[in-house]
């Protein structure tokens, strides 16, 4: 028979270690002890570890972020022809606002931390690669 174990974790949970007791009338089980890894979701802005819905809309420079906990959110940023690329530039554990300008080869960033930054890295045409 099968079973399954789910965990709900944190970014703050990320290295502690556990162990998994299993008991039924035969007796009683204990895992060895495991270490947590806690790997970051695609696009959390508030670090709660949960994934948040959003989106990009170009024509008018916007991001509408619903966060998981139902508040919403709406963060000017970018225009048409921009590329979204969200990702944690900082290390944080959020997901930053961040679009590519594909007409000058330019990064724009607002991050929790560090505000505004600017990067130019790339030509006129070329595309971003984030992972």
């Amino acid at each position: 028979m099968a079973s399954s174990l789910a965990v709900t974790a944190t970014a703050a949970d990320n290295g502690r270690q556990f162990r998994a007791v299993f008991t039924n009338p035969a007796g009683t089980a204990i895992t060895p002890a495991a270490r947590l890894v806690v790997r970051a979701t695609t696009a959390d802005f508030d670090g709660d570890g949960t994934t948040e819905v959003a989106v990009f809309r170009p024509s008018a420079g916007a991001w509408y972020i619903r966060f998981s906990a139902g508040v919403e959110q709406v963060v000017l940023y970018g225009g048409a022809g921009d590329v979204p690329v969200p990702a944690d530039y900082e290390g944080d554990g959020r997901t930053d606002v961040a679009v590519f300008r594909p007409s000058n080869g330019t990064w724009y960033l607002v991050t929790a931390l560090a505000g505004e930054w600017v990067i130019v890295y790339g030509g006129s045409g070329d595309l971003p690669v984030v992972r």
